[in-house]
């Protein structure tokens, strides 16, 4: 069996071969974005690597609802969960709730840990 360095030592060193052949820790050089292409080294190029499985990041409604919300809340909610909730997070928790079929939590990582031992304690926290 592989030891831990051994293995970081193969990752680095697949990696380290992807950016030498230009498949990795590239720059998108586009000044804005169309949810398919990229343009790299000045080569427009179709975008293989994206997450964006169902490609809904430039879809017009979505758009509409982050700049209502952004107008609404500003860009973000910069507080520990622990001390308080951003207002749309109840929301966002019984819509993901539903649909998943048990407790979601949303929180950002700053106040992951924190939030973590405190949700058993708390009687208005959903039961996990």
């Amino acid at each position: 069996m592989a030891t831990t360095e051994e293995l970081l030592n193969a990752v680095d060193e697949v990696v380290s071969d992807g950016v030498r052949r230009g498949l990795l820790h590239n720059v998108v050089e586009d000044a804005s974005l169309d949810g398919r292409h990229v343009t790299i080294d000045g080569r427009r190029m179709v975008n293989f690597g994206s997450c964006s499985y169902l490609g809904l990041e430039m879809h017009p409604a979505l758009k509409a609802g982050v700049h209502d919300a952004v107008d609404r809340f500003g860009t973000q909610f910069s507080s520990s969960r622990v001390y308080a909730a951003a207002p749309l997070y109840r929301e966002v928790e019984e819509t993901l709730s539903e649909l998943f079929g048990r407790g979601v939590i949303v929180t950002p990582s700053t106040s992951m840990g924190p939030s973590r031992r405190c949700r058993r304690s708390s009687a208005t926290a959903t039961s996990w």
